[in-house]
């Protein structure tokens, strides 16, 4: 069996000789282990790692993962000759920063003496960059009498390494225009996914919030929620969803080992998602995902005495962006200023249901009213959650695909000085410490 090397270089190693930068490594889940592997087996290695060469050993920068999987092949009995890598050293300047830069923020705490060995002789500063903790500090150890890091930029080598480590770089920007994020969309499609079942369309105006702009109705991005589970809780836990709309979120959250309560007024929608959930779901998966039909400002009584939940996850009614539904008690009905008072109950109880040390996924948009100004939906959202006693810990814009938007927005430009908007807000609170809820949702 044999394993094509379809990476020309000039340096070539025995892939046993390769060692991790430092240890504490995350590890793929075993679905992407084995998506990475067959890839390999199927088309070859096309990567050429880079490589921090000391006097007796070759410490792996980037393709970790890889790496891994062709020792695993190796053993398994697959035949390739020796691994194409690249060499960084402290006299490619450019390089080696960018390079530490990377596995120092991808790879979390590094070895004190293997750090500063690395950087001898080259000037690095860290000032411009949010980096994880470490056992030291960083400009104490390695100086900041630097040349400034404003030409800093990630290739696609480093972009595609955190793709695998994380679904999509980690950055505060989420572009579902990727190439990675309409794979990873499409996977949950091809699943069944008709997240659209149980919505009144005649009732619906488009569209917004981490949805498609591909249909009549906008439907939630199973994407967006298989990120947001994978990196705001852990298997087994329980995730609660007081806006729970489609099928989506229940359907995903259940998939990736969660446990899954969501409330949603519509009893319509309610007998679609579960339809859904039968057609979809295992049985055990069926049994740890559960929707009720009912006001989500009544979302304590189905919660049982003393029961906390790990992560919260919702997209809400954007006030009267979509109108659901003819039902008084939608919020959708209802003027902002009651709207608000409604919407900032329901975010308490979901806090007061939250185990301490544990993070919300909260997906919003701004909306204008009817003088075309915008209500600050976005910011009365941060200031409810703060109220509630959370912290604001993360915002990333979640930047869509234009769609249509081509063909109306020069015409609204023109009318109005109202530009197009094409992305939403995805809000990330903590409640409790941090690091302890980060260390709870932690995988290896």
């Amino acid at each position: 069996m044999q394993i094509k090397i379809n990476v020309e270089a000039s340096n070539r190693i025995d892939v046993n000789k390769l060692e991790p930068f430092q240890g504490r490594l995350k590890t793929l889940s075993d679905e992407n282990y084995n998506r990475l592997k067959n890839e390999i087996i199927a088309d070859g290695f096309n990567f050429a790692p880079h490589v921090w060469k000391t006097a007796d050993k070759f410490f792996i920068l980037d393709g970790h993962q890889r790496i891994h999987v062709m020792k695993v092949l190796k053993k398994e009995g697959y035949e390739f000759g020796e691994i194409p890598v690249c060499f960084v050293t402290a006299t490619s300047y450019n390089n080696a920063k960018r390079k530490v830069l990377q596995a120092v923020s991808q790879y979390g705490k590094v070895d004190k003496d293997g750090f500063t060995e690395f950087t001898d002789g080259v000037d690095f500063t860290f000032d411009n960059f949010d980096l994880p903790d470490t056992d030291f500090d960083l400009n104490e150890e390695v100086g900041s009498n630097s040349t400034p890091n404003d030409k800093y930029d990630i290739d696609d080598d480093e972009k595609n390494s955190m793709v695998e480590l994380y679904g999509v770089p980690p950055f505060s920007v989420f572009d579902t225009r990727q190439g990675y994020w309409q794979e990873g969309r499409k996977k949950w499609i091809e699943m069944g996914i008709k997240s659209e079942l149980g919505r009144d369309v005649e009732t619906i105006n488009t569209s917004f919030g981490g949805r498609s702009f591909d249909s009549a109705t906008s439907i939630f991005d199973p994407y967006l929620t298989e990120i947001l589970i994978r990196w705001f809780s852990a298997d087994g836990n329980k995730i609660i969803d007081p806006f729970a709309g489609g099928s989506v979120r229940g359907i995903v959250t259940a998939k990736l080992g969660r446990n899954y309560l969501g409330i949603d007024l519509s009893s319509k929608q309610i007998e679609a998602n579960i339809d859904q959930a039968k057609e979809i779901l295992t049985q055990d998966e069926k049994n740890s995902c559960k929707w009720i039909n009912d006001d989500s400002c009544n979302l304590t009584n189905h919660i049982l005495d003393g029961e906390k939940f790990n992560m919260i996850i919702s997209c809400p009614p954007y006030a009267d962006l979509e109108v659901y539904s003819n039902d008084v008690k939608d919020l959708s009905n209802m003027p902002y200023n009651i709207f608000l008072e409604k919407y900032r109950d329901i975010i308490n109880k979901s806090v007061a249901a939250l185990e301490n040390d544990s993070f919300i996924a909260w997906v919003v948009g701004e909306v204008r009213h009817k003088q075309n100004g915008y209500y600050n939906f976005v910011g009365d959202t941060i200031t409810a959650f703060i109220d509630s006693g959370v912290n604001y810990y993360n915002e990333i814009i979640l930047l869509n695909s234009a769609g249509t938007l081509p063909l109306r927005a020069g015409k609204a430009f023109n009318s109005s000085r109202k530009v197009g908007k094409m992305h939403q807000n995805v809000l990330i609170f903590v409640k409790g410490d941090a690091k302890k809820a980060t260390k709870k949702v932690t995988h290896g």
